[in-house]
């Protein structure tokens, strides 16, 4: 039988209000339909590899994350919010975890006494304050003030949504 005819006499024999006793026809016809759902789910499998290495390492490292099994729930819950997040806002979280990182970077360097961040080096403090008698470092330790300064996203969102979809779709053209 075709899917199509399978599930017409699915529908046909659901329809009816009274009980009946399954015959040949109907077991084949709901053994066409499952065996069509298992076909495409294989296809839609096999056509998407590579997002599905993808979610095997995020799920990895959720179950990794959460301390669980793959029986838990937890990880799990968490790969699914991030599919029912729109892609704006998972480029915005990511272009805040950048900005967040580079902020880390910076108060790292600063209270290492290292200078080697941009924001750190010598002729730099000077676009940002009006006098360059100390290091950008000193200034950070004694005035909390001065970090708000400073304090300013290196990335913005439509820079990190471009370079997103480059880099993604460099990737999907490479395979």
């Amino acid at each position: 039988m075709k899917i199509e005819q399978s599930v017409q006499r699915i529908q046909w024999r659901l329809a009816s209000k009274k009980p009946f006793t399954a015959n040949l026809s109907d077991i084949e016809a709901l053994n066409d339909i499952i065996e069509y759902v298992d076909k495409k789910q294989n296809e839609q499998y096999d056509k998407n590899e590579n997002f599905a290495k993808l979610y095997i390492r995020a799920y990895g490292k959720m179950i990794q994350h959460y301390k669980a099994t793959v029986f838990d729930l937890e990880p799990k819950k968490a790969m699914m919010s991030i599919f029912r997040k729109s892609l704006p806002e998972t480029v915005d979280d990511f272009k805040n975890q950048l900005n967040n990182s580079e902020l880390c970077g910076l108060l790292e360097e600063s209270y290492s006494g290292e200078d080697k961040h941009p924001l750190l080096r010598k002729g730099i403090e000077h676009d940002i304050f009006e006098d360059e008698t100390e290091n950008l470092s000193e200034k950070i330790k004694k005035d909390p003030e001065a970090m708000k300064k400073i304090k300013r996203e290196v990335f913005d969102y439509d820079t990190v949504y471009n370079n997103l979809k480059a880099e993604i779709s460099n990737v999907i053209n490479s395979f």
